[in-house]
């Protein structure tokens, strides 16, 4: 399911349509791949009323779920970050061309790149993961064992396996911000149900929630105030 800009609306009503007929997780929400600028305000805008729908809705229906808000927000508080790729490009992944010729992956083929271009790409020892490791993102960003990239798109745009698309960042720092909501209105709903024994997993969810609204929420609270997002504003 790739989200373009003209789908941003309707999201959160095709998710639940398509849980609707019964399907409980919906694999590849991602955003589309390309030249498009994600950062803008008006997109954040579009995205906002539809992360809070979804997030009430995998509030009450707890056995469906989609990509967009699977992340295991717990390893964020967990460094060193393992040092992994984000998919199986070049191992796990292949693409067969009608000629037969075999590809790191559907993107990194004749119908995207030139002979040039994937003959480079082709160079890349695809079972190295420091290969495909964005340095910048690594150290720096808090979200980055959550944070979805396609090696394609950072050819396509930076001619880099490695460098992602940063106009992507803040839509995932937003998305994170609502995943981060969810685990808390879960564990505020069901505390009762909550061990009083150790639980590793639970504590590095609890301080992920606090780490994502602390390094992104001021960030993002202008759009919250000015669409009167009052539930973000006051959890």
């Amino acid at each position: 399911m790739t989200l373009s800009e003209y789908s941003l609306a309707n999201i959160a009503r095709d998710i639940i349509y398509l849980h609707s007929l019964g399907i409980k997780r919906i694999n590849g929400v991602n955003l589309f791949v390309g030249n498009i600028d994600w950062s803008k305000d008006e997109y954040i805008e579009i995205l906002i009323p539809q992360l809070e729908m979804l997030v009430e809705y995998y509030l009450e229906n707890k056995k469906f779920s989609n990509q967009l808000f699977d992340g295991k927000i717990g390893f964020c508080d967990i460094k060193p970050y393992e040092r992994k790729k984000w998919c199986g490009i070049g191992e796990s992944i292949a693409f067969f061309d009608i000629d037969g010729k075999k590809y790191p992956c559907n993107f990194i083929a004749p119908m995207t790149f030139n002979k040039d271009e994937i003959k480079e790409v082709m160079k890349v020892d695809f079972t190295d993961n420091n290969a495909f490791i964005d340095e910048e993102c690594y150290e720096k960003c808090y979200i980055y064992p959550i944070c979805p990239t396609c090696y394609g798109e950072n050819y396509l745009i930076n001619k880099n396996l490695k460098i992602r698309n940063k106009s992507k960042c803040k839509f995932q720092k937003l998305i994170a911000l609502y995943v981060a909501d969810l685990h808390l209105r879960r564990i505020i709903k069901n505390k009762d149900r909550i061990s009083n024994d150790n639980n590793s997993l639970l504590f590095h969810t609890i301080e992920a929630i606090k780490g994502i609204r602390s390094n992104y929420f001021n960030e993002y609270k202008k759009y919250f105030v000015s669409i009167n997002q009052k539930h973000m504003l006051n959890i």
